[in-house]
């Protein structure tokens, strides 16, 4: 499962990564405006480049479409 992580400020660092990279079968992707601290996570974690997303990388990276989501289907009340 990809699971993006926005943001790699303080919580992202010491809360949400160290969880996320712990599990198996997630491919995370890495966005933040600063690439110094995009490229010192992406090493401490092992987050591969094509992975790592910032400012610079923004306009030649292929934009992410959101899947297409559905309705559930209504409510059958129990007689």
């Amino acid at each position: 499962m990809k699971v993006g992580v926005i943001g790699l400020g303080d919580i992202a660092q010491k809360a949400y990564l160290p969880v996320l990279t712990a599990g198996p079968g997630l491919e995370l992707h890495l966005q933040t405006r600063t690439p110094a601290t995009l490229a010192r996570v992406a090493a401490t974690y092992r987050i591969p480049d094509a992975q790592c997303h910032s400012a610079s990388t923004r306009s030649s990276a292929r934009a992410w479409t959101p899947p297409s989501c559905t309705r559930p289907p209504p409510c059958i009340p129990r007689s």
